[in-house]
């Protein structure tokens, strides 16, 4: 038995290694993740595994890649794809509102303060 508190350690992913191609490899994924979310899919497990070992050429079982790089795959994606369609969503969004939100201009939040006679009892002031 060793005491060394590198025993049982793993070793940093081969990606690591090479950051440009990590960097490349995750928006490689990113980019097929964004087809997901264009076709209104949800991202699950399933494809970001297979988004990632087709990025990477291998499994993260051959450390090849980890789950917080594949992480950062799915938010790369996001960004895509508010870059793709962001603008029309806000544009849909924006004549009709949210639903179940009330409508509001920007700077008026409400402020919660507490009252006069009590501690404990707070008032929503406009």
């Amino acid at each position: 038995m060793t005491n060394s508190p590198l025993a049982g350690a793993s070793a940093r992913p081969p990606a690591a290694a090479c950051p440009q191609q990590t960097a490349t490899a995750i928006i490689t994924a990113a980019h097929d993740l964004l087809g997901h979310l264009a076709a209104g899919r949800r991202i699950d497990t399933p494809a970001i595994r297979t988004a990632m070992q087709s990025a990477f050429g291998a499994s993260d079982a051959t450390g090849a890649w980890d789950w917080k790089i594949a992480y950062e795959a799915v938010e790369v994606a996001q960004l895509l794809f508010m870059r793709r369609y962001g603008l029309a969503i806000h544009a849909r969004t924006a004549d009709h509102g949210l639903p179940g939100l009330p409508r509001r201009k920007p700077g008026a939040a409400r402020k919660c303060r507490p009252t006069s006679n009590s501690r404990r009892r707070w008032d929503w002031h406009g």
